[in-house]
């Protein structure tokens, strides 16, 4: 069954963001989107119902990527969903037990500025019932920086590893692959200065460019989705990777990663048709208590 977000002024190029959660005793998970409307304001959707307004207008800038986390954790259980500003800073809003708003912030009180129209790409582990944050958004020189949150109360950030050049104004989708209680070990895709949609691996010992590559005429949007059973450990993920693209006629494509080696090219309901500039926010996941079969959304 599709969705149709019940809004008359949905922006023309909002994102999608979003996170699964589950309720114990619930058969199956449950969703929150959140979009952008075409005054700048960002909403919210639980399920098929809403909308809510989260962000009043003239905070977010227009078209800014949206993408969010959901996690447990010491400082409490909730949301944190990530979105640039006006003046191209990295910022935060959360939700449910969480209280982190406002302008990313070094310990010294800088903030993270990305280009104009950067990408971001967010994704949670935890240890030791301490979460830990990454974020990845495009700076000036086109190369893709990285940022940490080690958990602290004070949400504040420090710098990580920055990749090589990509296309200016990359869409980028990264997911995590670490067992419960390890440290991450992430893949990260976006589009190359040659348009095709290339993988970075990092695992706790080394990062190198993965096995992932796929040609495109054409800049697209990017979602990667690897599934999670029942959502209870969040940082325990289980199956096969998806990654999935927007094509030039605006059909959606995708390849799949499961037993050592990366699928062909699948192409989805030709019927199915998104606007290039639009949002893509793909899920995959099993339910509780199950095995199989792997669940999967598309927004």
């Amino acid at each position: 069954m599709g969705t149709v977000i019940k809004t008359n002024n949905l922006h023309k190029e909002s994102s999608v963001g979003g996170f699964l959660f589950y309720y114990p005793g619930k058969p199956d998970v449950e969703w929150r989107i959140f979009y952008q409307r075409s005054d700048g304001a960002i909403e919210a959707m639980v399920g098929d119902t809403g909308p809510q307004q989260v962000l009043a207008p003239g905070v977010a800038k227009l078209g800014t990527p949206i993408i969010s986390t959901f996690h447990t954790s010491s400082v409490g259980q909730g949301s944190t969903t990530f979105y640039i500003n006006t003046s191209n800073e990295v910022c935060v809003f959360s939700y449910g037990g969480l209280s982190f708003n406002g302008t990313l912030k070094e310990p010294n009180g800088n903030t993270f500025k990305a280009r104009s129209d950067s990408g971001l790409a967010a994704f949670v582990w935890v240890v030791n019932n301490t979460s830990h944050i990454r974020i990845a958004y495009q700076l000036n020189s086109n190369e893709v920086q990285q940022i940490n949150w080690d958990g602290n109360s004070a949400f504040t950030w420090t710098y990580a590893s920055r990749s090589p050049p990509t296309m200016q104004g990359s869409s980028m989708s990264f997911i995590n692959q670490s067992p419960s209680g390890q440290d991450q070990y992430f893949r990260g895709y976006y589009q190359h200065t040659d348009n095709s949609i290339m993988e970075l691996v990092d695992e706790p010992s080394q990062g190198y460019v993965g096995s992932f590559n796929q040609s495109l005429s054409n800049k697209t949007r990017i979602s990667a989705s690897y599934p999670a059973q029942g959502l209870q450990k969040f940082a325990r993920a289980q199956g096969q990777v998806g990654v999935f693209w927007v094509n030039a006629d605006g059909t959606i494509s995708r390849r799949t990663w499961n037993n050592g080696s990366w699928s062909g090219t699948e192409n989805l309901n030709n019927a199915i048709k998104v606007n290039q500039n639009s949002g893509l926010l793909a899920w995959s996941w099993v339910p509780p208590t199950a095995t199989s079969p792997v669940k999967e959304r598309i927004i």
